[in-house]
């Protein structure tokens, strides 16, 4: 429309000799795009051909692999859980050492052709924004799920202080800390960036504990409720 409308005028020659140059302008694009994706993906015939079969074994890896760490790390979470119901520690905790065992030796050990190590790096290099908006509506629905709504109304207020004024300030001041006293001469948007990340509250080792302590179910709500709103 912005090629023809313009100069588009009463005289029927006039609009037919418009339409034709338009239509030419569209199809010298099309060529010159169709010429430069060509070009881009064309193989030189004097390469070797062991670097097309790389590519191509590349471009045909098997995306369904990335499934076996998420199933492994499950079955590791549930036997994790079994055991530690027989012993007296937090169960992020010892994911949390479990995870960086494994990332450890993923690293370090030489299994390019293991199919857990080929799905753990495909975990790493996975996009932020996927895991983001594929993870964080479940966890937002569990906990909307599994919440007090009386409870959330009357302790709504303070949860909202906390989620906003105290994670601020939070981050603010770790920021601060990170910036004067710890000599590793950060920018201001690198220590912003992980005050941000240690002011976000983490309820689930937090609310286990107090509730296997009897704690006030308030006290668990502000928590809680702090965390969603944060989420």
């Amino acid at each position: 429309p912005f090629l023809v409308g313009p100069c588009a005028r009463e005289d029927g020659e006039s609009t037919r000799y418009t339409f034709s140059k338009s239509r030419n302008i569209l199809s010298d694009v099309a060529d010159e795009i169709i010429s430069h994706t060509n070009e881009t993906h064309s193989v030189d015939p004097h390469t070797d051909d062991s670097h097309a079969e790389t590519s191509h074994d590349t471009h045909d890896s098997h995306g369904y692999r990335a499934i076996a760490y998420l199933f492994f790390m499950i079955v590791l979470g549930a036997a994790t859980n079994e055991v530690l119901s027989y012993i007296p520690v937090p169960f992020t905790v010892v994911l949390l050492v479990e995870g960086v065992a494994i990332g450890a030796l993923n690293h370090h050990a030489d299994c390019d052709d293991c199919t857990l190590s080929e799905s753990i790096n495909m975990w790493v290099a996975i996009d932020p924004h996927l895991l983001l908006y594929t993870f964080l509506p479940a966890l937002l629905f569990g906990d909307a799920f599994k919440i007090n709504v009386h409870m959330l109304a009357r302790c709504f207020y303070q949860c909202l202080i906390l989620a906003t004024i105290g994670v601020a300030l939070g981050a603010f001041s770790t920021a601060a800390v990170l910036k004067f006293v710890f000599p590793y001469d950060w920018s201001w948007n690198a220590c912003f960036m992980i005050g941000s990340i240690l002011a976000a509250t983490d309820p689930v080792a937090v609310v286990g504990l107090l509730s296997e302590l009897g704690a006030s179910p308030k006290l668990s709500m502000l928590i809680s409720g702090e965390s969603m709103l944060n989420d």
